[in-house]
């Protein structure tokens, strides 16, 4: 039973990364050793079962991979956890105040740890509210992408041209149905003031003038007459007051009486201002229904366009829709758990991962709360040992390094003065033979020079012998 005891000690003590050689010295210090190989042990458990779950739901859904996966994060978790753990060292000479650093510097490690740890079982543990989140999330996202196609595809303008062009149609058509133009338009309220005028003048006229003409009807009617026996027939009585009266009525309502052309010139001046507003009454007519049908083809237009680009806005929203909702990774889960509102959320999300912070942190806590123990003085001694011995080797190797050093440029030196010596001899000997080489070629030239000095001086003379005997 003991034997099994220690070997369980001696496995937490060699998680924790202790010196067991140390350690075995120490009684006092075995359980405390124990137990923050335990923790490291316990973390790296949670690690496993967080990683292979992390793996398994955000993964191919293949157990042997995700168990490979938590595998691999608890070893890392566990190397991390072991280190941070083991390279804190307590000295006994400062009162160990670098300590402070030393659990700062860890905590920052231990926090982020424990929050990649926590992020799998947050997401086990809410995930109903993650899916609400999700749906939620997604339903904002296609929003925001159906604004944004509206954007690429100007929908909001169409709209508001469509709209404008809406407006301006009711505008004309109530222009259309008002039946004459508008007073400003060409000068119409002053021509059909004219024309009215003209209307009132001539029916005035014209109605005077039918009165008369039906008194000179009444007037010729009542003219007595007598039988002309010269002409054998009825004559009017030319002295009859009825007739002067007519005749006097003749003179100015018949065909050229000077009323009668009034009455024309009256009349024409009127249909002529009658026409004109006749005339500028179809031109406005003509303007307002041209403006409308352009307005009309123009609506059409935008408004074909506006179906067009909404059909492409909801052909792209839905495709983006279907890539969100097909979006379920562990990035997409974990921003909807943040997006997560609701206070008992928020406190059981921060109250796991301190949960997490806290076994994270229990280790170095550990050894660095309690007193400074027998191991940490034997463990400080020994380094400090070590290193001295370290310091004295670096010192000695460095004095061989120099006197090899010093050894190795004498010995290049002796070197490159042989070096030296031997080029100089074989330049020395270079330079004599080419001296020799030098002198035979002079005197082989000297020689050639005078045995043709001689053979010419013997041709000059035989030349000159013959000469004198010829």
């Amino acid at each position: 039973m003991n034997k099994n005891i220690s070997k369980i000690k001696r496995f937490f003590w060699l998680i924790s990364g202790s010196e067991i050689s140390t350690l075995e010295k120490c009684p006092a210090d075995y359980n405390r050793h124990m137990n923050i190989g335990l923790a490291i042990f316990v973390t790296s458990l949670i690690a496993f079962f967080t990683g292979s779950l992390a793996g398994f739901r955000f993964g191919s859904q293949n157990i042997i991979s995700a168990l490979v996966f938590g595998a691999i994060w608890s070893l890392l978790v566990f190397t991390i956890d072991r280190n941070m753990v083991s390279t804190l060292q307590k000295n006994p000479d400062d009162n160990n105040r670098k300590l402070v650093f030393a659990v700062l510097y860890r905590g920052f490690l231990s926090l982020l740890i424990a929050f990649f740890i926590a992020i799998p079982l947050e997401l086990l543990i809410f995930e109903q509210e993650i899916a609400k989140q999700m749906k939620s999330d997604n339903e904002t996202e296609v929003i925001n992408q159906r604004n944004i196609e509206k954007n690429i595809y100007n929908i909001s303008d169409l709209e508001q041209r469509i709209e404008n062009y809406s407006e301006e149609q009711e505008k004309l058509d109530s222009l259309l149905n008002r039946g004459e133009p508008p007073t400003g338009y060409r000068n119409y309220s002053t021509i059909k003031s004219e024309m009215q005028k003209a209307k009132s003048d001539y029916e005035s006229k014209r109605d005077e003038y039918y009165k008369k003409v039906a008194l000179r009807k009444k007037y010729y009617d009542m003219i007595p007459e007598y039988h002309d026996t010269l002409k054998n027939a009825n004559v009017q009585d030319k002295n009859s007051i009825y007739y002067q009266q007519w005749q006097s009525l003749w003179i100015s309502t018949g065909p050229d009486g000077y009323e009668t052309k009034s009455l024309k010139h009256a009349q024409d001046e009127f249909e002529n201002l009658e026409k004109k507003v006749v005339t500028v009454q179809e031109d406005y007519f003509k303007e307002i229904n041209d403006k409308k049908k352009r307005v009309d083809s123009l609506n059409i237009v935008k408004s074909n366009e506006l179906a067009m680009n909404s059909d492409s806005v909801n052909i792209k929203t839905i495709e983006h829709e279907n890539f969100v909702t097909s979006q379920k990774g562990f990035i997409k889960q974990w921003i909807a758990l943040n997006n997560v509102s609701g206070f008992w959320v928020t406190f059981f999300i921060w109250f796991i991962r301190s949960v997490f912070f806290v076994i994270e942190m229990l280790p170095t806590l550990t050894k660095v709360l309690t007193p400074l123990s027998s191991y940490d003085i034997k463990i400080y001694y020994l380094n400090k040992k070590v290193e001295s011995n370290s310091e004295y080797e670096m010192n000695l190797l460095k004095k061989m390094q120099e006197k090899k050093m010093e050894l190795s440029v004498n010995t290049m030196t002796k070197i490159e003065e042989q070096k030296l010596e031997h080029e100089l001899k074989l330049q020395e000997g270079i330079l004599n033979n080419l001296a020799k080489k030098q002198n035979s070629l002079a005197n082989s030239i000297i020689k050639e020079w005078e045995k043709r000095q001689k053979e010419n001086a013997q041709n000059d003379l035989s030349e000159f012998i013959n000469e004198n005997e010829s």
